[in-house]
């Protein structure tokens, strides 16, 4: 006798048919026979489940049948069950998105925070948290789970982060957010890194990567961050850690790429600086309008995809996730990652008589909100188990 293969399938099933419905917003019981295969007394049981968990609702009726028969039943997601916030702490700011259980946004915020420890980190969430919950007239209650992403490294056994250039966020812990919030422990703090957000939610969201169980997400900020999806699961590192690259000395983020081009300046070597550059938004004007300042970057995106390759090269993703604003602002810098990376590989298996296996690049657009609803949709997604990206520790 094999205990639990009863149960697995019918999550499956529970899976197929959830996913029907939230793709499809109303459907029959009828409707759902027809396109997954499965039986009548099988989809009513499903039905039955979902309903139980309160994930879905009845929505109306059908069309008649061609017996004249009672209409159906509809069904649809029960998209105000529960709400999930994200919250993006980068180096300038903090944006948060709240989403609903369809992945509905239903708030967002931003504002700026300086990392120089003025401002408590924990004070600034939860001002973050109050302004979404006010503008979207829901309370702390509706809410299951608050994903926190940090461009940095994140110790996932102990809840903290333990690697970044910022003090105070290197000591900030999740009972820290939860003691600032007021909040009851029934709402799930979770504290992850922005690359792992953006490879979990772009995978959960985008129909063209449902096939792809290994994956590699390169997010450039800050600093540069890797993310590695292994047959369909999230893979840390040793004590939990996930990936930085910043450290590299190859690698330029977007602090080490404006400190070059500062001193490239400052030597007189690039035209059109009076003076060192300031901020990221200065950097991304010039980015546009000055082919020098866009030459540098590009020199530095395409020894990134350099070393991309030798990822690639070892891990054989199907995909490769390149996400960043340097590509949002300039889109050509995405190519110019590819081409480094393709260029790379060709050295590398250059005589090689087997042939390799090219990944498929995705320009993953983050916008300012971009990373705080990846993290929203990475707790949606790890609320109702739809997508199997558990934690693989390596």
């Amino acid at each position: 006798m094999i205990i639990g293969k009863p149960q697995s399938m019918r999550k499956l099933n529970k899976r197929i048919v959830y996913d029907l419905i939230r793709k499809n917003r109303a459907v029959t019981r009828p409707d759902i026979s027809a396109v997954t295969g499965l039986k009548p007394p099988t989809v009513k049981s499903v039905i039955e489940s979902l309903l139980e968990d309160g994930l879905i609702v009845r929505a109306g009726k059908g069309g008649g049948s061609q017996g004249g028969g009672p209409r159906p039943d509809t069904y649809s997601v029960n998209s105000g069950k529960c709400y999930f916030i994200g919250l993006d702490v980068s180096v300038i700011g903090i944006a948060a998105t709240l989403i609903d259980l369809c992945g509905n946004v239903a708030a967002e915020y931003y504002a700026p925070f300086s990392n120089d420890g003025t401002e408590p980190l924990a004070a600034a969430l939860r001002g973050a948290v109050g302004s979404l919950l006010e503008s979207s007239s829901r309370a702390l209650g509706e809410v299951s789970e608050i994903s926190v992403s940090f461009a940095s490294m994140v110790d996932a056994d102990k809840k903290k982060i333990t690697a970044t250039s910022y003090e105070q966020i290197s000591r900030f812990c999740a009972e820290e957010l939860r003691a600032a919030l007021g909040c009851a422990e029934g709402v799930k703090i979770v504290l992850e890194n922005d690359v792992n957000a953006v490879a979990m939610g772009t995978v959960c969201l985008a129909e063209e990567l449902k096939g792809e169980r290994n994956v590699l997400c390169v997010g450039v900020r800050n600093g540069v961050g890797f993310s590695v999806i292994a047959d369909g699961r999230l893979c840390r590192g040793n004590g939990g850690l996930v990936g930085c690259a910043g450290v590299a000395p190859e690698i330029f983020g977007e602090e080490r790429i404006i400190k070059h081009i500062n001193e490239l300046a400052a030597a007189g070597k690039i035209s059109g600086v009076s003076r060192p550059i300031a901020s990221r938004a200065e950097f991304y004007e010039l980015l546009v309008e000055n082919v020098e300042i866009k030459n540098v970057a590009a020199c530095c995106l395409e020894r990134l995809g350099r070393y991309v390759a030798d990822f690639v090269s070892l891990l054989d993703p199907g995909a490769v996730i390149l996400a960043g604003q340097l590509m949002d602002v300039c889109p050509e810098l995405f190519e110019t990652v590819v081409n480094g990376c393709e260029k790379r590989l060709s050295e590398i298996f250059a005589g090689v008589l087997c042939a390799r296996s090219a990944p498929v690049y995705y320009h993953s657009k983050l916008g300012r909100y971009g990373v705080a609803y990846f993290s929203a949709v990475c707790a949606m997604t790890e609320y109702y188990s739809l997508f199997d990206m558990t934690v693989c520790v390596i």
